[in-house]
């Protein structure tokens, strides 16, 4: 228990508490008339809801909350309903996120200021169904009350019975952080390959600031599990021998590829790192993709060059065979190619 009460000791927990207006309501029977044959657009009505306001008006609130989740997964990981933050990245962090809410409140008081002309834009925009959108309409005060943006921080440590006894599954959430850690990465690389690697023969400075943000992540969580620290070295090594400027391409762009496949996967990451750190892993039942890895086939005919003249003598299975007299009029040729070795891109790494 020490161990996870340890980790908890150097995490804050974080919770946003945002709220959105949608802007929308559910369609009515009555709200189904169709005006000249026709039925509402689907930019006003839709799914069973119908818009009371242009939804572009609305964007910068859900811009906003992203804003917020991705300042604390920056450096943090999902945990207990809101994100666990490293104690020494908690004072930024704060200060990204308070700076979101204030956004958040003059864009609040922009719309606000201006809301009754903007939903007669909107019904302007759709006059024929303006009754509709008209039954809708909510009051101002009512948008203020549904529109929050706030944030809490606090300490979490497993409580314990009269007895002394761990209450509740805090212990196991502590342990299960790495795991979770593990996942937002390998969809963070997924993402990044489907965008910037898949099909490419190079790429531009631009796809290595993905990795580069993971690895701060790593970096930040790296006392959460003992098989991060490995693989945040290896992601060291892989970057330091790409050139700062112009494409990566050739041998370089391999070894970036190669890096974030193995980010892609969290089950490849933990045995990596558990490799590298000398633990026992079972490999049974993992993938490989090893160009190590040759076929031999027994049944394959096999091919003796000799010279002219020459007597040659097999000996199978300890029973001696005849002589055999092999006469070559001209210099053998060889029924099958030469195997050609294949050339890795050049890695500092143990998981290529």
């Amino acid at each position: 228990m020490r161990e996870q009460t340890a980790v908890l000791d150097q995490v804050i927990l974080v919770n946003l508490d945002v709220n959105l207006w949608s802007g929308r309501t559910k369609i009515r029977p009555q709200d189904l008339v169709a005006v000249e044959g026709k039925l509402p657009p689907s930019d006003l009505a839709s799914l069973g809801h119908k818009k009371t306001i242009d939804p572009v008006e609305l964007r910068p609130f859900n811009a906003l909350k992203k804003e917020m989740e991705r300042t604390c997964l920056e450096v943090g990981t999902r945990f207990l309903g809101g994100y666990a933050i490293p104690e020494d990245q908690f004072d930024a962090v704060a200060k990204k996120l308070q700076d979101v809410v204030t956004r958040a409140g003059h864009a609040k008081f922009k719309l606000l200021a201006n809301y009754d002309s903007r939903i007669e834009g909107w019904i302007t925009k759709h006059e024929k169904w303006a009754s509709i959108i008209r039954r809708a309409v909510v009051p101002s005060a009512v948008v203020s009350s549904r529109i929050k943006f706030d944030w809490s921080a606090m300490r979490v440590a497993p409580a314990t019975t009269g007895d002394g006894k761990v209450a509740g599954s805090a212990e196991s959430k502590a342990t299960g952080l790495g795991s979770q850690l593990f996942r937002e990465v390998a969809q963070s690389a997924r993402e990044t390959y489907s965008k910037s690697y898949e099909g490419k023969s190079q790429v531009g400075q631009r796809a290595i600031r993905p990795v580069l943000a993971i690895r701060k992540k790593m970096e930040s969580l790296r006392f959460i599990d003992r098989r991060i620290g490995p693989i945040c070295k290896e992601v060291d090594a892989v970057l330091e021998m790409l050139p700062k400027t112009g494409d990566v391409a050739n041998s370089e762009f391999l070894a970036l590829r190669g890096l974030v496949i193995l980010l892609s996967n969290d089950e490849s990451m933990k045995r990596a790192g558990a490799k590298a750190l000398g633990d026992v892993v079972d490999d049974s039942n993992a993938d490989t993709d090893s160009h190590d890895d040759v076929d031999v086939d027994t049944d394959q005919d096999v091919v003796v060059e000799v010279e002219a003249d020459a007597e040659v003598t097999v000996e199978v299975a300890e029973v001696e065979v005849a002589e055999v007299e092999v006469e070559v009029d001209e210099a053998p040729e060889l029924t099958q190619p030469l195997p050609v070795k294949k050339e890795k891109a050049p890695t500092s790494g143990w998981f290529f």
